[in-house]
């Protein structure tokens, strides 16, 4: 019994010896950002033993997965941004500098909106300088550190004035905007009928409203109160202060209006019609 014993253990050994030099060879594989790799190993055909290069009978094996090399993770580079316009969305990203993968990304709304607070002033002496809003396509105003504003030199005496506001940080773009200054007005002190006629007599300017700051006035005049078909007499020269009008219906209420204006280059600013007031013809 003790023989047979031995040699069935010595013809089960014989049966199961892993014959190393038949080992299979395992290529490298780089790790991924995500994915594990490994170094180049052998692994017995016949066995669960490893090794760090080609087995031979007397090779030691090795601790397994010793061969496995971890994936570490993303590593996060440096943010691309792509700037917002006027009319185009803009992008922050952070990318893998490993793989490229895009880690995070934020948008930058377009900028949909470049306006002034006030587009209009009455000449006052003073240098005007309206506030800019800037706002996104969502309606998010922009805070001030995203862009610039130039004003033009003066904006003090009538006429037209340009305000570029230039996009900057995450976005880019500029745009010109415009406002005007319009003379100070003035009012009607009294009328007087007259045989088919009227006499207009409006407030005395002060100094302050010389020929720099007031071309001369213009007078409406309507039977209707809502100024229908209403016909405009021009009085060229700041220093007049009374006008007579004159081929109008006898025994007529007449509706009256005046407002001044001063030519700049060319174009004419106006400032508001005053209060109307009434008269009637002889």
């Amino acid at each position: 019994p003790v023989t047979e014993s031995i040699v069935l253990t010595a013809r089960w050994a014989s049966e199961n010896v892993c014959d190393h030099s038949k080992a299979v060879k395992h290529k490298a594989v780089a790790a991924t950002c995500t994915n594990d790799g490994n170094t180049e190993y052998w692994q017995g055909p016949d066995c669960d033993k490893y090794f760090s290069s080609k087995p031979d009978k007397d090779s030691d094996p090795i601790a397994a997965g010793s061969w496995i090399v971890e994936a570490k993770g993303h590593s996060a580079g440096k943010v691309e941004v792509v700037k917002a316009t006027t009319t185009a969305n803009g992008v922050v990203n952070q990318k893998c500098t490993k793989c490229g993968k895009i880690l995070s990304r934020k948008t930058i709304y377009k900028v949909s909106n470049i306006s002034l607070v006030a587009t209009s002033y009455t000449y006052s002496g003073g240098v005007k300088t309206p506030s800019v809003r800037v706002k996104d396509s969502t309606g998010k105003t922009l805070d001030t550190r995203y862009y610039s504003v130039t004003y033009a030199s003066g904006r003090k005496n009538v006429g037209v004035y340009k305000v570029t506001v230039t996009l900057k940080g995450n976005y880019q773009g500029s745009k010109v905007l415009t406002f005007k200054i319009n003379p100070k007005g003035t009012s009607l002190s009294t009328l007087s009928g007259a045989k088919k006629a009227f006499t207009v007599n409006w407030k005395k300017q002060s100094a302050k409203m010389a020929a720099s700051r007031i071309t001369g006035y213009q007078i409406r005049y309507s039977t209707s109160s809502k100024m229908t078909s209403a016909k405009t007499i021009t009085v060229k020269g700041y220093k007049y202060t009374s006008k007579k009008i004159s081929n109008l219906k006898a025994k007529k209420k007449y509706y009256v209006q005046i407002r001044t204006y001063k030519t700049v280059s060319g174009q004419n600013y106006y400032s508001s019609w005053s209060k109307a007031k009434t008269v009637k013809t002889k």
